[in-house]
């Protein structure tokens, strides 16, 4: 950003929600990301604010591994939505066991 060239991330990464917090948090502004996760993401993104990106992405870089890096992005995201919302393969919130 300083040198006033951009950089963006490409590829599964950028899909996934909490990484896509980390990558902003670390600077990043363009994310390019598989089809059916642009929604996903762009809803989650605009939910949390800048500064909490970027705290999550100083304690996922302080934490000892990549589990505890995990629950440090999860703590910080978790007072701007329902993390459940970010579980691609779990059930949603509120459907319980219903069909």
């Amino acid at each position: 950003a300083a040198a006033g060239i951009p950089v963006g991330v490409c590829g599964e990464m950028a899909s996934d929600p909490l990484l896509a917090v980390l990558l902003i948090g670390l600077g990043y502004r363009s994310l390019s990301v598989a089809p059916p996760t642009l929604l996903r993401l762009k809803w989650l993104l605009r939910r949390i604010p800048l500064e909490a990106c970027r705290a999550a992405a100083a304690d996922a870089l302080e934490a000892e591994s990549a589990e505890a890096a995990a629950v440090a992005l999860r703590t910080r995201v978790q007072p701007y939505t329902d993390l459940r919302l970010l579980d691609t393969h779990g059930p949603l919130p509120g459907r319980g066991s219903h069909p």
